[in-house]
């Protein structure tokens, strides 16, 4: 059975956008969050938010099954 994910909050959304485009630094996913907690929202700290290929086509994926009732 597949478990379908909620889509990303606005902030999440962001931060995915940024991870699409590179690395993000702490400072960085605050600012765009924006927030103070942003690797709660990025959710991947043991990576150093440096997401590889297969991540960045991951979140590529997720994005683009996102309509624009999910921008903000």
């Amino acid at each position: 059975m597949t478990t379908i994910a909620p889509p990303p909050s606005p902030r999440q959304r962001r931060l995915l956008e940024a991870l699409a485009r590179g690395p993000v630094s702490r400072e960085d996913a605050d600012r765009i969050a924006p927030a103070s907690n942003g690797p709660h929202h990025i959710g991947t700290p043991r990576r150093g938010y440096r997401p590889t290929a297969a991540d960045r086509r991951r979140i590529a994926l997720i994005l683009s099954t996102i309509g624009e009732e999910g921008a903000a």
